[in-house]
């Protein structure tokens, strides 16, 4: 009896798969039907207590953001979950600084701040394409060709 699913035999001749976590029987003539169900059941609660583990992991690790100081501007460059990253960015810019943020009092500064990176999904040069097929492409209309998303723009320009 491991899991909190398992196989019973119940009137030696049918079987049933006793739900520990709902308190619930389920009847199942195959004892191999029974056995193969029961795993993949207990597989899939152990992968959702796995994704809820890792998920409660990237809610509370801490983030630093870290700024450098520019034409008299404190300007965003990048979120880490480092800080001996952050550090050593800074030690080698004196310019700069980090501080530590929280994810989940700071979301809807984060989403924005999305926006300022300089790359092509952001950028005021591109326009969105749809090809024969319906799928929908960016192009750039500065290089005059099809671009990624999330690609770097050296000419990135957005709106004041």
């Amino acid at each position: 009896m491991t899991g909190e699913y398992w196989i019973e035999l119940e009137n030696n001749h049918h079987y049933i798969i006793v739900d520990s976590e709902h308190n619930r029987t389920y009847y199942c003539p195959a004892e191999a039907v029974a056995n193969d169900l029961s795993r993949i059941l207990n597989d899939k609660n152990k992968t959702i207590r796995e994704l809820k583990r890792q998920l409660y992991n990237i809610k509370h690790s801490v983030v630093f953001e870290i700024k450098r100081k520019l034409d008299h501007r404190d300007e965003h460059v990048a979120f880490v979950t480092n800080e001996e990253l952050a550090w050593e960015f800074c030690d080698k810019h004196k310019d700069c600084y980090y501080h530590e943020i929280h994810i989940t009092k700071y979301r809807n500064e984060l989403n924005a701040r999305r926006a300022e990176v300089p790359c092509c999904g952001s950028c005021d040069n591109t326009s969105p394409r749809i090809d024969i097929n319906g799928s929908i492409s960016i192009w750039c209309n500065e290089h005059q060709r099809e671009v990624n998303e999330d690609e770097y723009c050296s000419d990135w320009e957005r709106e004041p």
